[in-house]
Order: C-alpha cells, then structure tokens, then sequence
C-alpha cells in the first residue's frame, strides 16, 4: 500500500520515567541500547554527542565484498564494549530535530570517543568535531566499518546517491544504490525498539507509521522502493519522513 498521505507533526522527547523533570541534563544508570549511538534511559532518548553511527537497517560491506547488517554490528559493539556498565552522561543540547545530545561515560571511558576510534561510528561534523583524530586512527587501522566499505549514517539517512564511498574494500560507484538500501527488505523489524515502518509511497514521500497505527498492518515494506524501519519518530523526521495522519 502505498498511497497514503500525511501531515507534518512536532515531535517533544518525553521526561525520564526515573522522577527527572522535563528536559533533565544528567542520566545516571544502565542505558538500553537502541543502536550504535542511541541509548535510553527510562523514556528519554540520549543520542551520543560527537559521532554517528549507521542506524540499525544500514548495510555495507565487508573486505571481501560482501553485503552485511553493518548497523546491527555497530549495535553490538556497543552492548559489546558498554552494554550492562552503569553510565554516566550529561545532555549537552537538543538538535534541530529535537533529538537530545549526550556525553557519556562508562567504567571511566568516553563511550562515543570509543566507538570512533574502534571504527564503528564516524566523527560527527553537525556541531561536534571532537573525534575526528580518532576516526583518523580507525580509517588509517581499517578497524570496524573502515575494513569493508560504507557510505556516512548522514549520507544513508539523506538518500544521497551522489554519497562518498568509504574503507578499504574495492567498491565501484554502482554499488553505491546497495549502500544506501535498507538491510532489511522483510516484513519484521529489525528488532522490537525499531518497529515503526517508513513507507515511500508512489509520489516518491516517505510516510512513517507506529505500531498502533490505523494502517501500520496493512502497510508492506518494500527495501527496492526505499521503505525502511525506525527507531523512533524523531529518526524518522530526522530522515525526512512525515506522520500519517492516522
């Protein structure tokens, strides 16, 4: 289905679920991981200040040329390398999507200097430039994403199919239609947290739709016409998908 129209919403993060104010700036405790650089602490969202991580449905590929669940992977490096630690962090501001910015520390480490330097985020360049060493280091170790080759999360979630290649693996400019696919052609979520469905209809917009949305079962997901799961509807904007008005 793939005709449904909609309107454009605002969007507010909630408070925490921990007896924090609205627009709290500290977060103390054992975050859920939503992907590489998303974590939840009650119901607020924290977005990792400083790096960009591919989202949970990006795919790249590997050294030897192989297409894989890259944003999967970076997901787990990051239950792999903080997952279960108790974290620290300090909201630094909201973007203009009203996604809430972080720096966060576990067991004493900066987890998105970390993540950076381990090769399985990029340096963000949106208003935080502070681990473009680190990802020097990953690119120049081929660690992580830089083995294979990718496309930036900003470049995937744009769709820009002028987007840069990066890594180490030979990949030509025809690939770069497959780097910026969904991972996830199916009808199931990549997992439980990232179930809302953005769905492009046939006038070329993508409209997202929550699980108990009015037509969230009668929408099919379809990766060769550019529908993709969220994790929230603040990604979803983020991404330039507008709400279905039901």
């Amino acid at each position: 289905m793939r005709t449904i129209h909609a309107t454009t919403l605002l969007f507010f993060l909630p408070a925490m679920a921990q007896g924090v104010e609205a627009n709290p700036t500290a977060f103390n405790g054992v975050p859920i991981i939503i992907d590489g650089d998303t974590v939840q602490f009650g119901s607020t969202k924290l977005q990792l200040e400083g790096a960009d991580a591919p989202q949970i449905d990006q795919p790249c590929f590997d050294k030897a040329g192989a297409r894989w669940k890259c944003g999967i992977a970076a997901r787990e490096q990051l239950k792999s390398q903080a997952g279960g630690k108790t974290w620290t962090c300090k909201a630094a501001r909201k973007n203009r999507y009203g996604r809430l910015l972080a720096s966060c520390q576990a067991s004493g480490e900066d987890v998105a200097r970390q993540m950076v330097k381990n090769g399985w985020a990029l340096a963000s360049t949106s208003g935080s430039a502070a681990y473009l060493e680190s990802e020097e280091l990953a690119r120049g170790s081929g660690s992580g994403l830089w083995a294979g080759a990718f496309v930036a999360p900003l470049d995937w979630r744009q769709q820009n199919f002028h987007a840069k290649i990066f890594g180490q693996a030979t990949a030509s400019t025809q690939s770069s239609a497959a780097l910026l696919s969904s991972a996830f052609g199916g009808a199931s979520p990549p997992s439980p947290n990232c179930a809302i469905k953005g769905n492009v209809n046939w006038g070329g917009k993508c409209i997202f739709h929550k699980p108990d949305g009015h037509w969230y079962k009668r929408i099919t997901m379809e990766a060769k016409h550019g529908d993709r799961w969220f994790c929230s509807a603040v990604e979803a904007v983020e991404s330039g998908c507008r709400e279905t008005k039901r």
